[in-house]
């Protein structure tokens, strides 16, 4: 039995089988790294919650971690180090933030410039609905697990953003999910 944690500002935006991705897997998410401490981000996981050992252990709170600070979903780090026979798996991600130099990153190493190039938009898996919301300077976006899931980020306005911002990145969005559905 297989069951997600998805952040409520998160979409999935391509048909996805979830038990063929979970196969002999127990946990997925995408894996975070500060120093030395390990975790997964809690925005969204996947839990196969027959086959993963100790399950009942996992904590997903912030806080330290031999000083690091660590974010929400922090603490898995200490599930993992206490069960390394669990078999996770880690999707990659796209994020796209058109104000800072690092525009794209892919697992937050492989980084682009701007101006965006379409081809490699198209060959990094963008369709043409995507393609366009990223053109169209929406930032602060991502793309996880093969451009299945789509992240607005910062739904909760936690970074104080204006509401011409959010009205604009929303416009934006909604009209790249829009798109998307309809094709």
């Amino acid at each position: 039995m297989v069951f997600w944690l998805i952040d409520s500002d998160m979409f999935l935006v391509k048909k996805f089988n979830i038990e063929r991705y979970m196969a002999g897997c127990d946990l997925a998410g995408l894996k975070q790294l500060k120093k030395h401490v390990n975790y997964i981000w809690n925005d969204i996981m996947f839990f196969n919650m027959v086959t993963m050992p100790n399950a009942a252990t996992i904590n997903f709170n912030c806080g330290r971690i031999d000083g690091v600070h660590v974010d929400t979903g922090g603490y898995t780090h200490d599930y993992l180090k206490n069960n390394p026979q669990v078999h996770a798996r880690y999707f990659d991600n796209f994020y796209i933030n058109c104000y800072e130099k690092a525009t794209i990153t892919s697992d937050y190493r492989n980084m682009l410039d701007k101006p965006y190039n379409t081809k490699l938009l198209r060959w990094l898996g963008f369709n043409d609905s995507a393609i366009e919301l990223i053109e169209a300077g929406a930032h602060r976006i991502e793309f996880l697990l093969d451009n299945h899931f789509f992240h607005y980020r910062s739904g909760g306005n936690w970074n104080h953003q204006s509401s011409k911002y959010h009205a604009t990145k929303t416009r934006l969005c909604n009209r790249f999910i829009e798109k998307t559905l309809d094709s």
